[in-house]
């Protein structure tokens, strides 16, 4: 009977050293070929983020991302709910309703969003949308602080989305110092500022060495969002819904429908913030 344990054991022992060496098999071995799936720029992206992966903390990794999804899932179902419900308030803090004041800004890709945000809002005049070309993450963040300053009398909701351009000029390896800076000043502006930091879209035909940054900075950011208290919104779900082509020609700048998209999605999540569909208001 001992002898059975032991050899079950030995048995268990060589399957698990078979698993780990299976789990270890590096990507260009010939049995993982079968699983490279989708298009050219799906799998250029998946192999930088395997290699990003494996130079930092997997868990912690899959710690933020699931807590990102929780996040995620949360918002969309207070928006399901405010838009069965005719848009009930939604009390995020105890300034009014009316109060409230929503910003988007950001790169250049915020004026390919423009539309869908306002069509969202049904261009209610207390959500403003600026788009900075050419402009990086401190940027944006200073423009946020000069409006919550401007307005210390409300609450506000500030979307940024920035950081491309702090890749494509080379500068990225300074967005965690940027970030923390520009939250704490934006915390000492006013306490009644909620914060969305979109993540960077997953730009096409770029250098690899683009592409790894984009990976690189997407989980700075996302890796941030919990001890700098903001929310992430991952883009990169509505370009890939976008097919076939999610960017314009230089692969940088969205598409209309891609603009669309991601346009639609800040401005649900400024209607919640402004009380719901009903509490929206139309200019006259």
């Amino acid at each position: 009977m001992v002898g059975e344990i032991k050899e079950e054991r030995e048995k268990r022992t060589q399957l698990e050293k078979q698993v780990e060496a299976l789990r270890s098999r590096p990507a260009g071995h010939p049995s993982s070929e079968k699983c490279q799936v989708g298009d050219e720029a799906r799998r250029s992206y998946s192999a930088v983020v395997q290699r990003a992966l494996s130079e930092k903390n997997e868990n912690e990794m899959k710690k933020v991302k699931a807590g990102m999804e929780t996040r995620d899932n949360s918002v969309q179902r207070q928006e399901s709910q405010l838009e069965r419900s005719g848009g009930q308030q939604m009390e995020l803090g105890s300034e009014p309703l009316g109060r409230r004041r929503v910003l988007v800004v950001g790169d250049s890709n915020v004026a390919r969003v423009e539309g869908g945000v306002l069509t969202a809002v049904k261009a209610d005049r207390r959500v403003q949308v600026e788009a900075q070309s050419g402009k990086c993450m401190v940027d944006a963040m200073a423009r946020a602080r000069e409006v919550v300053v401007g307005s210390m009398d409300g609450e506000h909701l500030v979307v940024i989305h920035a950081g491309l351009n702090d890749v494509l000029q080379g500068r990225s390896q300074n967005l965690e110092t940027q970030l923390e800076v520009g939250m704490r000043r934006l915390r000492e502006a006013s306490e009644s500022v909620h914060v969305t930091i979109c993540t960077i879209p997953e730009v096409q035909r770029q250098a690899r060495e683009t592409e790894r940054r984009v990976v690189e900075t997407n989980r700075v950011i996302r890796l941030l969002s919990r001890r700098l208290r903001y929310e992430v919104m991952e883009v990169n779900r509505e370009v890939y819904e976008v097919r076939p082509h999610p960017f314009a020609q230089d692969g940088i700048h969205y598409g209309g429908a891609t603009g669309k998209k991601v346009g639609s999605r800040i401005g649900r999540q400024a209607t919640a913030f402004l009380g719901g569909p009903r509490a929206l208001k139309e200019p006259v």
